[in-house]
């Protein structure tokens, strides 16, 4: 699966070596199967204006501008959209799931979640990055956020006085460091890690991986990242502030 454009610079989408899509004028690199089919659905300017495809379908409205899809609990497609000047969360043709923002980051992820009032039926929580409308802005920028299974919050890292710390919604877990780079999160969600760096002067720099607050050894010279298994362990602490309270705190955006 992929993109690859022909002598006329004509833009398709290609399965297996064969043409699986109509032509446009642009494709973004994103692709990703349609659920239980093999149609490609991905974000494709044709003329001036952008929209969500599948396959030759079209599956959305007219946008100025899109990031590419990803699918929700209920099988449709859920995307970033730009009208005019602002960006906001859409599902299916063009149902608006979020406020809107000056920008929206071209990932985000869906999570299917059971609501505990209807046996069976499920409620879909989108997580995304974005920089709110001008007078409600935090921060200067933000780390691409990671959800925290079961606990409805989101853990991320932004810029404070003297470096970068590590937030869930509005509150504080960690010191500043110069620093973090990818952070993980336990499946049961009682576990954060992350890769961070600390120390004055680039002769002084260390590199270390900190779990829920507490430096795991040993401390690297190098580039460090934390690996993708994450089983529980007995030897790592509950998941709590710096200051040693518990927290519960956080934030995801109800589609």
């Amino acid at each position: 699966m992929g993109t690859f454009e022909n002598q006329r610079s004509r833009a398709y989408v290609g399965v297996d070596g064969a043409i699986a899509s109509a032509a446009f004028d642009f494709i973004l690199d994103r692709l990703s199967f349609v659920p239980g089919t093999t149609t490609v659905a991905f974000g494709a300017r044709a003329g001036n204006m952008w929209a969500i495809y599948q396959g030759s379908d079209k599956v959305t409205r007219d946008f100025v501008g899109v990031t590419a899809p990803v699918f929700g609990a209920d099988g449709r497609p859920v995307y970033g959209a730009q009208t005019d000047k602002l960006w906001a969360v859409y599902s299916g043709s063009g149902d608006k799931l979020s406020p809107d923002f000056d920008e929206l980051g071209a990932r985000m992820q869906t999570l299917r979640r059971q609501a505990p009032c209807l046996q069976g039926a499920s409620e879909q929580i989108v997580v995304h990055l974005g920089r709110p409308q001008e007078g409600i802005a935090v921060f200067r920028w933000l780390q691409d956020p990671v959800f925290v299974p079961g606990r409805e919050r989101v853990i991320y890292s932004a810029p404070a006085s003297g470096g970068t710390v590590l937030m869930s919604g509005n509150e504080k877990l960690s010191q500043a460091f110069l620093a973090i780079g990818q952070i993980r999160v336990s499946s049961d969600g009682r576990y954060v890690a992350y890769d961070a760096e600390a120390g004055a002067g680039s002769a002084r720099r260390r590199h270390f991986i900190m779990v829920n607050g507490r430096r795991q050894p040993p401390t690297l010279t190098g580039r460090s990242t934390f690996g993708s298994r994450m089983a529980g362990s007995s030897s790592l602490l509950p998941m709590t502030t710096p200051s040693g309270r518990s927290y519960t705190r956080g934030s995801a955006y109800k589609g």
